[in-house]
């Protein structure tokens, strides 16, 4: 995305983008709090909290692992990064990872 997903938020700092990763999900949900980071193999970027630049999940989706279903994570990136790997954490360990 490359603007504020609300009409209300604050708009994107300049040269950047939103990337927005709805992981699938199947089984019992996770306990504990979980993020997530992306990576392009150098730097890493830690998820978008609620409230921040996040747009609101679609139906179905949500942004809390220990629900079930999908799970929405967004990134707050240059403009020129290509991602390469999504690791979902929680509790600051990696459960998932996933190469892009």
């Amino acid at each position: 995305m490359n603007r504020s997903p609300t009409r209300f938020g604050p708009p994107l700092p300049a040269g950047t983008v939103l990337t927005v990763l709805d992981v699938d999900r199947s089984g019992t949900p996770d306990q504990g709090y979980c993020t997530a980071v992306i990576t392009d193999g150098t730097t890493r970027w830690t998820a978008e909290g609620v409230g921040g630049y996040t747009p609101i999940p679609p139906e179905g989706v949500t942004s809390l692992c220990n629900l079930p279903g999908p799970v929405q994570f967004t990134f707050l990136l240059p403009d020129d990064v290509v991602p390469t790997a999504l690791d979902v954490t929680n509790n600051g360990q990696i459960t998932v990872r996933m190469v892009l």
